[in-house]
């Protein structure tokens, strides 16, 4: 299995991420995203279409750790997520399974609070089956319990990351 960068499978889409502060923001149909998943709905979006969210920042960048997640339709990106869209060649979920398993505290920086910045994401290593061979690791990793699909994952990603 040959390995990648995440910058040569992804397009980063960042632009347009907004923080808002949690007083300014005003209910709406659009799920606010942060970094460890959805928080609320506001009436404003960022982003549109389908998209691997990363945590940019924060305690859920360490190993088995749900730093990634996938957001469809209308959604607005806060500046503590990245927002990846995932080139023809890699499944997004297979990534998403792939950086919830990886330890990306060795990409960020920060000493008071962890950060993950454009240019360390782009160099994260990622093991890079076939297409096909992707797609069935994801149906497998899906097929089990939390513990067994963890268990999974290290003997798929172990060998291939050291």
């Amino acid at each position: 299995m040959r390995t990648e960068s995440l910058g040569s499978l992804v397009e980063v889409c960042d632009k347009g991420r907004r923080q808002v502060p949690k007083r300014d923001r005003r209910k709406g149909p659009y799920p606010y995203c942060g970094a460890g998943g959805p928080v609320e709905n506001v009436d404003s979006f960022t982003h549109e279409g389908s998209y691997l969210l990363l945590a940019s920042v924060g305690s859920g960048l360490g190993p088995k750790k749900k730093s990634a997640y996938l957001m469809k339709g209308k959604f607005h990106a806060s500046t503590n997520v990245h927002v990846l869209k995932a080139k023809a060649e890699v499944d997004p979920v297979y990534l998403m399974h792939y950086l919830n398993w990886a330890d990306l505290t060795k990409y960020a920086q920060g000493a008071a609070m962890l950060a993950l910045n454009a240019t360390a994401l782009t160099a994260i290593p990622v093991p890079l089956p076939t297409l096909e061979e992707q797609k069935k690791m994801v149906k497998d990793i899906e097929s089990l319990s939390e513990e067994e699909a963890s268990s999974l994952m290290d003997k798929l990603f172990r060998t291939e990351t050291q």
